[in-house]
């Protein structure tokens, strides 16, 4: 749901083809679903190719990227606050207070180094990361703040 509300139609995208490894296509989204597949539960997207490629055979599979236009905000997160992952799915802690840890759920955007992204959306700005000694926390610990950067 939250993805589709970034698009617009018009907004670039990029398709690497199964049968082409390594090499990317450029397109366009040229058309996005009002309402979500009754089947998947997933809003359905069209693409339109940059160019004509006479290699590309009907029923080819690939893997999309797309760059919506809006351009969102992000919080870069270190990996060493990481204390659980599962997919796209992080896990990481949180203090408003100072006072007691908070056991964060996120989706993670992109991972690039000894960093990933989320949509800022994910978290509001109140909180503080817990990097150092994350992984001896559980949900709800009381902590002590011994630095901040």
């Amino acid at each position: 749901d939250k993805d589709i509300v970034s698009l617009s139609l018009g907004d670039s995208a990029t398709v690497a083809f199964v049968a082409f490894p390594g090499k990317l296509y450029k397109a366009s989204i040229t058309e996005l679903a009002q309402a979500a597949s009754a089947g998947t539960g997933t809003f359905e997207i069209e693409l339109s190719l940059d160019s004509y490629q006479p290699e590309l055979k009907d029923g080819f599979i690939g893997a999309i990227r797309c760059y919506p236009s809006a351009g969102g905000t992000y919080f870069q997160i270190p990996m060493d606050a990481l204390v659980e992952g599962n997919g796209r799915l992080a896990k990481f802690y949180t203090t408003k207070d100072k006072r007691i840890a908070n056991k964060q759920a996120v989706r993670v955007d992109r991972i690039k180094g000894a960093f990933f992204t989320i949509d800022s959306r994910e978290l509001t700005t109140d909180n503080w990361l817990i990097v150092e000694g994350a992984s001896y926390l559980a949900d709800q610990d009381s902590i002590q703040v011994t630095k901040t950067l």
